[in-house]
Parts: structure tokens; C-alpha cells; sequence
């Protein structure tokens, strides 16, 4: 197996995941709202799958440059087009209607 496959299976694992945990939190949280929790799945498994895709095409690093950044701009714009996973500064940008507060942490401070 090269590093290629390798590495390309990887980056396919890590979109599928990111993709798969930001649609709900697994676990909740006393300080971190759900809606937190699934930003910061969705880009992990985001910068993870672009690492992957940069490695599968190592040898030719101009063709793994292209391509993890494509992968990183196509998942930046579906996550402003179809989630509310882009916040700046505390400013959420996205979808229409998208500029609404967080949720309010799942677990209470006495739990």
C-alpha cells in the first residue's frame, strides 16, 4: 500500500467523520453549547481531511497544494451555505438567518 492510498483513505475517513459528528455533539458540556461542540468537530475533521489530501500527493507538492486547497475552499463554503459553522469574533455568518445566539450549554453548572 503507498502512501498515496494511504493517505487519500485518511482524508476520505476524516471528511466522513467531521461530517457525521457536526451533525449532532456526542458528549455535552457545563461551559461549551452544542452548537460549540459541533463547530469545533467540523473543523478539525476539516483541517485533518486538507493534512491528508496535502500528504496523499506528497512527492508532487504542487498537485497536494491544489488539491488540499480545494478540498479546505469546497468545505469552507458548504459550511457558510448549508450550517451555521462559520463565527467570527462572535458574529455567526452563514446561511440566512444564521446570526443567532448559541444555545445555552446542555449540562447545568449543578450536574
Amino acid at each position: 500500500m503507498t502512501a498515496r492510498i494511504v493517505f487519500g483513505n485518511l482524508a476520505l475517513v476524516g471528511l466522513a467523520i467531521a461530517g457525521a459528528l457536526s451533525l449532532f455533539p456526542l458528549w455535552r458540556s457545563r461551559t461549551l453549547s452544542p452548537d460549540a461542540i459541533k463547530r469545533r468537530t467540523y473543523w478539525s475533521g476539516t483541517v485533518i481531511a486538507t493534512v491528508c489530501m496535502f500528504l496523499a500527493a506528497w512527492p508532487d507538492w504542487r498537485v497536494g497544494l491544489f488539491v488540499s486547497t480545494a478540498v479546505g475552499l469546497t468545505l469552507v463554503v458548504l459550511a457558510g451555505r448549508y450550517t451555521r459553522h462559520i463565527k467570527i469574533r462572535g458574529r455567526v455568518y452563514g446561511m440566512p438567518g444564521a446570526n443567532v445566539p448559541d444555545r445555552p450549554p446542555s449540562r447545568a453548572p449543578e450536574d
